[in-house]
């Protein structure tokens, strides 16, 4: 009866896993024959590869411009930053020359003033040497009277000289030749004193040229006295000019050196400007150039998000074509098992089944490939650079993700051993991984437990775990991944 009891298991589980088969493969949903389902797969295979050759060929397409792009952007980083240099030493040279006028205004002003004070020094001068020539006139003409005077008083003298050595020399005779020649003796008075008056005539008319030459000499050296006061105010004041003239050249001197620098500056700013000019023409040119190569870039995004839509769709295509071969060939083979059962149910009328109560029966290979590890579902985010779910931008997906239920089955790929059971921090939730030997391992994650314990065997299509979304996870679904010796590789090539 216990055996009895046993066998039904076996058959229950048998018949269960048949219905589900007979489900999988029912006429109306797989009409064509297994080859003419593998020559689909084979087109879609062909699909794959050629939307994968031009993502590839995109992808390269997109790095080589975001490689000009960057190029590109680095001219316009460098043209921009001497854009800003030769600004910033424009508006410095600008500073420069404010100083530099205003340095220029104050000279100016300053040459104004000492040009007023030379004019009125210069003013001063010609009228001290207007005053100078009267006065040598002046005194010309004095030296002149002086002159005239000074022959006067010596002819004066002279016949004063003359008259006195006559009248000396005859004494009485001459008195005597007057009385005989007098008429009478008031013709003699008359006479005589004639002679003494025009004696004392010229002694007085000398006397008087004397002091008219004393007070022409006086009036000499004061003309003389003023005359060297001019001269001296003269002196001083060509003397002032003089310092005047030499302070002027020296601000001649300093506003011409001004407007040479003022030039220079001002040719200096001009030649900044100009290269300015330059490399805004030349940063106008790489921005137009940069415009473009957005534009193409997009153009090659956009080509390659419609290429990866119809890739994704095309890998979701094959997988379900892949699941609905697998499943019909797991199907035929379970049929063959169950007839096979058949067969030994007498002999294994007194053996129970080995299996684990916690394991379903091991689910065939199908040509020496892996199993299908999820017992339903579909492949919602395939192997590959992908959108990261998370708003992360792009990323690489290692693996695929197998979308269903909560709680779905799920099984062992291959044999092997569970070498991890239990919770990753990296991202996986609950994982468990099963070593297959020769480098080859499968990863099971965000699941929500598991039937198996590490360093347990487990059979290919063993019942390992259940579906879940622990970890990052977006919702219930299976993350599969295959690596050879630790490298991630795409698992449809192994389903």
């Amino acid at each position: 009866m216990k055996s009895n009891s046993r066998l039904s298991k076996i058959l229950t589980v048998g018949l269960a896993t048949s219905i589900m088969a007979v489900n999988i493969i029912s006429p109306t949903v797989y009409a064509e024959t297994l080859n003419e389902m593998n020559s689909k797969l084979n087109q879609m295979n062909s699909n794959v590869n050629n939307l994968n050759s031009k993502v590839n060929n995109l992808n390269s397409k997109v790095n080589g411009v975001d490689g000009v792009i960057q190029g590109v952007n680095e001219e316009i980083n460098s043209y921009q930053s001497q854009i800003d240099s030769k600004k910033s030493e424009i508006d410095g040279k600008k500073g420069e020359l404010e100083q530099l006028q205003g340095e220029k205004m104050t000279v100016e002003d300053e040459i104004n003033i000492i040009n007023s004070q030379i004019y009125e020094r210069v003013i001063k001068i010609n009228k001290l040497n207007e005053d100078i020539d009267g006065l040598k006139v002046k005194i010309k003409l004095n030296e002149e009277k002086i002159k005239k005077i000074e022959k006067e008083i010596e002819a004066n003298t002279e016949l004063l000289k003359e008259r006195l050595i006559v009248m000396y020399k005859k004494g009485d005779i001459q008195k005597i030749e007057i009385l005989l020649s007098s008429n009478d003796v008031n013709d003699f008075l008359s006479r005589n004193f004639l002679m003494k008056t025009v004696a004392k005539y010229d002694k007085d008319l000398i006397e008087t040229l004397k002091r008219d030459k004393a007070k022409v000499e006086k009036l000499k050296l004061e003309l003389k006295g003023q005359k060297t006061s001019l001269e001296i105010n003269r002196s001083n004041e060509e003397e002032e000019k003089s310092k005047l003239d030499q302070n002027k050249k020296k601000q001649d001197e300093l506003l011409l050196e001004l407007q040479r620098q003022e030039d220079l500056t001002n040719a200096q700013v001009a030649e900044l400007k100009k290269a300015t000019s330059e490399f805004e023409k030349t940063l106008s040119e790489r921005q137009m150039d940069m415009s473009d190569l957005e534009s193409e870039k997009n153009t090659y995004l956009s080509n390659l998000s419609d290429y990866e839509r119809q890739l994704a769709e095309e890998k979701s295509s094959l997988a379900s074509q892949q699941r609905k071969i697998s499943q019909k060939k797991q199907a035929l083979e379970e049929a063959k098992r169950q007839e096979e059962l058949k067969k030994q149910e007498a002999e294994n009328n007194n053996q129970g089944s080995n299996n684990n109560s916690q394991e379903t029966a091991p689910r065939p290979s199908v040509n020496g490939r892996m199993l299908w590890p999820a017992a339903s579902g579909y492949i919602s985010s395939p192997y590959g650079w992908r959108a990261s779910p998370f708003g992360n931008g792009r990323e690489f997906h290692l693996g695929i993700d197998i979308a269903s239920a909560e709680g779905t089955e799920i099984y062992a790929a291959e044999a092997g051993v569970v070498v991890k059971a239990s919770w990753s921090s990296l991202g996986y939730g609950n994982l468990v991984i099963i070593d297959h030997g020769n480098g080859k391992s499968t990863y099971y994650a965000h699941l929500n437990s598991f039937n198996v314990s590490e360093g347990q065997t487990v059979a290919k299509g063993s019942l390992v775990a259940f579906m879940g979304t622990t970890g990052n996870s977006t919702g219930p679904h299976l993350h599969f991944e295959v690596r050879q010796h630790g490298v991630t590789t795409n698992p449809l090539g192994h389903l």
